[in-house]
């Protein structure tokens, strides 16, 4: 992790396959499926990405066999563990950087596929993060507008102005449901 509490690529990785088996247990196969399919549609082909082994995360103790055993192969299932459950939430609670790189696109990306698996503090401090983030980014497009708003580029940045102040409505209507 970054010093502001932002995940190094390897770490966004890290969440996506502890997040997907938060959700329900998983073959190895099937995991390392749905991470490369997940990688591959939120940023496309990326090696800083994909470099990671699962075989980490189960020597890390993170992730383990269903049956217990130590013999891994494509069909085994596997779940997280206790340790698993305590990283997946601290990566939960990572920063967002505005404005936004490929890797920060992926982590915002897992954060609102595993949201449903936050429930009250932690749920209402990921929807406050995830506010903060659309308020710093629509600062940013204001100031851009500001600046800059003229002509063809004063339409593109209404719009995106108007996506982000939609985000941020979005994000205080759930936190009013989850509180």
């Amino acid at each position: 992790m970054y010093q502001d509490k932002v995940l190094i690529p390897a770490e966004a990785i890290k969440l996506a396959a502890l997040g997907a088996l938060v959700m329900g247990e998983m073959t190895y196969s099937d995991l390392a499926r749905d991470i490369r399919h997940v990688v591959a549609r939120v940023v496309g082909p990326n090696l800083d990405l994909l470099g990671s082994s699962l075989e980490i995360l189960r020597l890390e103790g993170l992730i383990r066999p269903k049956d217990g055993s130590d013999n891994v192969d494509d069909a085994t299932i596997l779940v997280v563990t206790e340790e698993g459950i305590d990283v997946f939430f601290n990566l939960m609670s990572s920063g967002l950087r505005v404005p936004m790189d490929e890797t920060g696109r992926l982590v915002y990306f897992l954060k609102l596929r595993f949201l449903d698996c936050l429930d009250g503090d932690d749920l209402l401090d990921q929807l406050d993060l995830l506010k903060e983030f659309h308020q710093g980014e629509l600062a940013r497009l204001k100031d851009i507008h500001d600046t800059h708003g003229r002509g063809s580029l004063d339409a593109s940045l209404q719009m995106e102005i108007q996506q982000q102040q939609s985000r941020i409505d979005w994000l205080e209507a759930l936190e009013k449901q989850a509180a």
